[in-house]
C-alpha cells in the first residue's frame, strides 16, 4: 500500500513539491518527506535530477521484494492501482508546475 513520497531535494524545490501534499492526501497518501531515490536511480542525481520514490507500507513489502517470488501475480491489484494513481498525479504535477533542483 503506498504511504508517501520521498523527495531528494532541499530548499525551494522541496518546498514546491511538499506544497502538493494535500493533493496526495486526497488519494490516500499520508506524507511527502525529504529523502527519495534508491540504488536503481541514484546515478540520475549526477545529472541534476531530483530523485523521488513512492514509499509503500513495509509490513509485507519485503516478503517478496527482490526475491524469487517477486512476480506481478503476487502484487495486490488494488495496491498497484493506488500506486499507479499516485505516480500519475506526481507526473502530472511535475509536467504542469515543474520543480527545479537547487
Amino acid at each position: 500500500m503506498p504511504r508517501g513520497i520521498g523527495v531528494g531535494a532541499k530548499g525551494s524545490a522541496f518546498d514546491r513539491i511538499k506544497s502538493w501534499e494535500p493533493l496526495f492526501r486526497a488519494i490516500g497518501l499520508d506524507w511527502i518527506r525529504q529523502g527519495g531515490g534508491g540504488v536503481d536511480i541514484a546515478p540520475l542525481a549526477a545529472s541534476g535530477a531530483i530523485l523521488m520514490s513512492l514509499v509503500p507500507d513495509s509490513q509485507r513489502y519485503f516478503e517478496v521484494h527482490h526475491s524469487g517470488m517477486d512476480t506481478l501475480e503476487k502484487v495486490n491489484a488494488r495496491e498497484l492501482e493506488l500506486g499507479a494513481t499516485a505516480m500519475a498525479l506526481l507526473a502530472w504535477l511535475l509536467a504542469q508546475e515543474g520543480a527545479e533542483a537547487n
